[in-house]
């Protein structure tokens, strides 16, 4: 097993800064459920209106943030490397014979090469974030199923923490084929493909809203009044959504000219699932691929007959003119290569 330093690509830098964005996010959320308890104590105390509902709802928002006050000090120093990384602009490349493959639970990657192994946490490509790293819900998400190309020897790309088990920036096992990334016009027709999603998306949002309607209807024993304002409230939630919808392909023909093509066979495919009692594991998967050495996320529109070995040709729109990566279709299949499918054993 042989390591060498190489200095970070600029797409590998898009996908660290991305999934810092996401961990702030999630880490900002729960702050929020902390300082509302904090503000709960000080109002239960200087109070005497008696309006014990809100101040109730607002305590346990806060018992939920003391509760998680200690995992939010563990991933400041979980997240070091990443920004470490970014600072030195360097990484650690490994290569040699690969014996195996496997999950440690819930979200790591062990790979056994000839000489060692390495535990890696995983890493999307562009700015697709994280698989499982998610501040309340890495217990409740982990990996279901991994398959991985057969082959003789494998390099990875990888940071290095101070526990021995970095994040995996790519992995590139010896015989694929080589991928390819270019960069092309979006023209109109591939922004409004790349829409798609965002559509989908909205037809299930949209489904939620009717549904909270229908229940504050009937908590309120189908009051006309009642009724009335909670369609206006929610309708006006559900217009600002469709016209962030409708507006969404102009921003992004006014600020990313650009897509990225990538070209690069299945090396490695990761199947997500929701752990947490009383939510049904088959409905809340999630799939990510090992296309061309980086780890990308199944889109809506993604079949689910994919494999190990198929070679895709995927259009993407990604950075800060489209908010964020964008399929701007279904994967294409243009070729199969002759490769060995492993299904490896989840820890």
């Amino acid at each position: 097993m042989d390591h060498a330093q190489q200095p970070l690509t600029p797409d590998e830098r898009i996908a660290m800064r991305a999934f810092l964005r996401e961990q702030r996010l999630y880490m900002r959320i729960e702050l929020v459920f902390l300082s509302l308890g904090l503000l709960a104590v000080v109002v239960l105390l200087l109070s005497a209106s008696g309006a014990w509902m809100p101040l109730a709802l607002l305590m346990l928002l806060g018992g939920l943030g003391l509760w998680r006050a200690p995992r939010l000090l563990t991933h400041r120093r979980e997240l070091r490397p990443i920004r470490d990384a970014l600072t030195g602009g360097m990484k650690t490349v490994t290569c040699g014979a690969l014996q195996a493959v496997s999950a440690v639970q819930p979200d790591r990657v062990l790979y056994r090469i000839a000489g060692g192994s390495l535990t890696l946490r995983l890493l999307g490509g562009f700015d697709l974030g994280s698989p499982g790293m998610r501040i309340g819900h890495v217990e409740q998400r982990q990996i279901h199923a991994l398959a991985h190309m057969a082959a003789p020897s494998v390099t990875a790309h990888w940071l290095q923490a101070d526990d021995g088990q970095g994040f995996v920036l790519r992995v590139d096992y010896a015989g694929e084929p080589q991928a390819a990334s270019a960069a092309t016009v979006a023209d109109a027709a591939a922004i409004d493909r790349a829409a798609g999603e965002l559509r989908s998306s909205m037809r299930w949002m949209m489904g939620v809203l009717a549904l909270l309607w229908g229940v504050t209807s009937a908590l309120n024993g189908f009051s006309p009044s009642v009724a009335l304002q909670s369609l206006a409230i929610l309708g006006g939630a559900a217009g600002i959504m469709l016209l962030g919808v409708r507006l969404w392909p102009r921003r992004v023909a006014d600020r990313q000219p650009d897509m990225d093509v990538l070209t690069g066979a299945i090396s490695e495919i990761l199947v997500f699932e929701n752990t947490r009692p009383g939510r049904s594991a088959t409905r809340n998967r999630e799939h990510w691929y090992r296309i061309g050495g980086v780890l990308l996320r199944a889109g809506p529109t993604w079949p689910g007959t994919l494999r190990i070995g198929q070679v895709l040709r995927l259009e993407l729109l990604h950075g800060e003119g489209s908010g964020g990566t964008r399929f701007s279709s279904p994967p294409t299949v243009i070729g199969d290569a002759e490769v060995r499918s492993v299904q490896t054993v989840v820890d």
